[in-house]
C-alpha cells in the first residue's frame, strides 16, 4: 500500500478515517478531496501495513442529508458496477447456404464477420427438415468450409445452414477500482460445462390417397466438456417417436484430447473424415502424432442399423490410416485402408487418398480417390482394383470478391457384397456431383454474392454429353435484416430435361424471431420436353426466442403435384443451456 490509498467508496471531505491494527489505533487520516464521484484519495500521516482496517468517525460538519445522499449515490454505484463489469452472454446468430462440395467438405457463404470461428457447429437444413451438423474446420470473412457430421450424400448444394451460440462475456474491474486481497485456498473443480437443447414438437403429415399422420417428436442434444480430465467432450444426439414410444440415438460418443495436439480418442458412435466412405461406426477411433509431419491413427467397430440406427453386430469395420504434412512444400495428405465383414465374408474393402497442395496463398488444390479392392474378380466384371471415386478440385481467388472453382469428378456404384446397402442419389444432384464442375463466384459491397456454374460429363449410356447449367444469387441483408436469395439448376441429358428453381426470403422476426420462407418449382419431362410435369413446395419456417433459454418453432411445407398434394407441419419448443 502507497503514502496515497485509492478506494472505490464515495465519501464527502469532511469525512475523517481511523485506521486500526486490531483494536490498536495506528493513525489517522482526513479525506482531502473525492474525483468524479467515484474515488477519493487519503494522505495518511505515515504508510500502514497492508494488515488492517479503516473505521470512519463522522465530524460536526457532516449533516444528516448529506449523509442520507452519499448512501443513495454508493447503492447506485455499486448497481451500475454490477451491470457494467459483470459476467454477460452475448446471443450470435447467422444463416448462409451451402455453395460447394468437394468429396469429404462443405462450402458455406456464411463467415467470420457474421460471428463463426473454427469449431463452431452449423445447422444444415432442406426446407423444413433438419439434415444434421456440419464442424467448421476453416473459416473466412464470408465463407467456411465444414466436415459434415452425417454422410455427404444427403447434402446438396442450396440446403440452408444456421447457427447460434452464446459468447460469455467477462469485463474485468478497471484497474484504479481493484483492491488486493488475501489469497484464498483454491479447491479443485472439475469445471463442467454443458451445452445443448432438448425441443418437443408436434407433427402432421397429410399424404397422398387421404391418408394423415399425426405425431409428436421429440430430441436431445447434449454436450459435456470437462478440460480436466484431458479436455474430455462427451456428446448426445437422439430423436424419439411419442407415438411409437421409441427412441432412436444418432450420435453417442466421448472424446479425450484433442485432434492433432497429442492422443486422440473417441468412444461409441464415430465419424472419421480421415476414412472418408466408412461412414458411422459403432466402436473406437484413435489417432497420435508422432511427429510434426506425420500421426497415425486406426478405427474399429461396427456398422448400425442404416434404417433404426440401432446397434447392429452383423457388419464389422475396421480401418488405419497415415496422416502427413511438408510445411515447405505446403504439401498434405492422408492414405487410408478400410474393411467391412460380415462374419468371415467381405462386404467391402477400399483405399482411400487424399492429397492437398497449396503453392500460393491463392491457389489450392485438392485430389481425391477411393479404390475398391475385389478378391473375386468375375463381380460385376470389375477389376482387382477398381477407382469407384475421383476427384480432382481446384480453387483460385482473384481477390477478396471473385474466386473461381473447378472440380472433375468420376464416380461408379458402390457394391457391398453383403449388406447389399447401395448409396442413393437424387436426379439433380447426381449430374451435379458427376462429370467436370466449373463455377465463378462474384461478391459485391453493394449488390451481394452471385455464382454461376456448369457441369458437363459423358453418360455412360451414350456417347453424348449431359449438361448442368446452375445459377445462385443472394443480396446482402438490409438495415432490418432482409434478404432474399434465388437458386436455380437447368439439366439436359438423354433421357429428360428439367429446371429446377428455388426463391428464398429470410428477415428477423418482432424481437428476437427469425422467418424463412421457401419456394421451388420443378419442371421437366422426357427427352426434350421440360413441360410434362410440374411441383410447386412451398415452404415457411418462423422461430421466436423467448428469455434466454427458450425457442418456439412453427413450419409449414406444402408440396402441390399433378397427382398429389402433400402438407407437412408442425410446432415445437425447445429449451438450450
Amino acid at each position: 500500500m502507497t503514502n496515497y490509498l485509492k478506494m472505490t467508496l464515495l465519501l464527502d471531505p469532511s469525512f475523517i478515517l481511523s485506521y486500526y491494527r486490531g483494536e490498536q489505533n495506528i493513525t489517522v487520516a482526513r479525506v482531502n478531496r473525492n474525483f468524479n464521484f467515484l474515488s477519493f484519495f487519503i494522505n495518511p500521516h505515515k504508510s500502514p501495513s497492508k494488515s488492517g482496517i479503516f473505521k470512519v468517525r463522522k465530524s460536526k460538519l457532516l449533516t444528516t442529508i448529506i449523509r442520507q445522499i452519499n448512501r443513495f449515490l454508493i447503492f447506485v454505484l455499486l448497481f451500475v458496477l454490477s451491470i457494467c463489469y459483470g459476467q454477460t452472454y452475448e446471443t450470435v446468430s447467422g444463416q448462409g447456404k451451402v455453395t460447394y462440395l468437394t468429396a469429404d467438405q462443405v462450402y458455406c457463404d456464411i463467415g467470420t464477420s457474421q460471428g463463426i470461428v473454427v469449431g463452431d457447429t452449423l445447422q444444415i437444413f432442406r426446407r423444413t427438415e433438419v439434415l444434421g451438423d456440419l464442424v467448421i474446420s476453416h473459416s473466412a470473412k464470408n465463407s467456411s468450409v465444414c466436415t459434415p457430421l452425417i454422410p455427404m450424400e444427403n447434402i446438396q448444394m442450396g440446403d440452408r445452414v444456421q447457427f447460434e451460440k452464446r459468447i460469455e462475456i467477462i469485463t474485468e474491474l478497471p484497474s484504479e477500482t481493484k483492491i488486493e486481497e488475501a489469497p484464498k485456498e483454491k479447491k479443485e473443480k472439475l469445471n463442467l460445462k454443458h451445452s445443448g437443447n432438448v425441443s418437443v414438437r408436434s407433427t402432421f403429415q397429410s399424404l397422398p390417397g387421404g391418408v394423415k399422420d399425426q405425431t409428436g417428436i421429440g430430441t436431445l442434444q447434449y454436450g459435456l466438456t470437462i478440460p480436466k480430465y484431458k479436455s474430455m467432450k462427451i456428446s448426445i444426439y437422439g430423436r424419439s417417436d411419442m407415438a411409437s414410444k421409441s427412441f432412436t440415438l444418432y450420435q453417442a460418443r466421448a472424446s479425450f484430447g484433442k485432434k492433432n495436439k497429442g492422443t486422440f480418442l473417441q468412444l461409441g458412435r464415430v465419424f472419421a473424415s480421415e476414412l472418408s466412405g466408412i461412414g458411422a461406426t459403432d466402436g473406437l477411433f484413435l489417432s497420435r502424432p508422432f511427429s510434426k509431419q506425420i500421426s497415425l491413427g486406426g478405427l474399429a467397430g461396427f456398422q448400425p442399423d442404416p434404417k433404426s440406427y440401432q446397434l447392429n453386430l452383423d457388419i464389422k469395420k475396421i480401418g488405419i490410416f497415415t496422416k502427413f504434412k511438408i510445411p515447405i512444400k505446403k504439401l498434405s495428405g492422408n492414405i487410408a485402408f478400410v474393411g467391412q465383414y460380415a462374419g468371415s465374408e467381405i462386404d467391402r474393402e477400399f483405399i482411400y487418398s487424399k492429397l492437398s497442395y497449396s503453392p500460393l496463398k491463392q491457389i489450392s488444390i485438392q485430389a481425391y480417390q477411393t479404390v475398391d479392392l475385389y478378391r473375386n474378380v468375375s463381380l460385376y466384371n470389375r477389376k482387382n482394383a477398381e477407382a469407384t471415386f475421383t476427384q480432382l478440385s481446384m480453387r483460385f481467388k482473384i481477390n477478396k470478391n471473385i474466386s473461381f472453382r473447378s472440380r472433375f469428378t468420376s464416380r461408379q456404384e458402390i457394391i457391398y457384397q453383403q449388406s447389399q446397402t447401395l448409396v442413393p442419389d437424387s436426379l439433380f444432384q447426381a449430374e451435379l456431383k458427376n462429370g467436370w464442375y466449373n463455377s465463378l463466384k462474384l461478391r459485391g459491397n453493394t449488390w451481394g454474392t452471385i455464382q454461376v456454374g456448369a457441369n458437363i460429363r459423358k453418360q455412360s449410356e451414350s456417347d453424348q454429353f449431359s449438361s448442368v447449367l446452375s445459377l445462385y444469387y443472394r443480396t446482402l441483408s438490409s438495415k432490418r435484416g432482409i434478404s432474399l436469395d434465388w437458386n436455380s439448376i437447368l439439366i439436359q441429358n438423354t433421357l429428360l430435361t428439367g429446371i429446377q428453381n428455388k426463391f428464398g426470403f429470410s428477415m428477423p422476426f418482432w424481437k428476437n424471431g427469425f422467418f424463412n420462407a421457401e419456394y421451388e418449382l420443378y419442371a421437366f419431362g422426357f427427352g426434350q420436353n421440360w413441360n410434362e410435369y410440374f411441383q410447386h413446395t412451398l415452404s415457411g419456417s418462423l422461430s421466436k426466442k423467448m428469455g434466454k433459454k427458450f425457442h418456439a418453432y412453427a413450419s409449414l411445407d406444402i408440396s402441390l403435384d399433378t397427382e398429389f398434394t402433400r402438407t407437412f407441419a408442425y410446432l415445437g419448443l425447445s429449451y438450450r443451456f
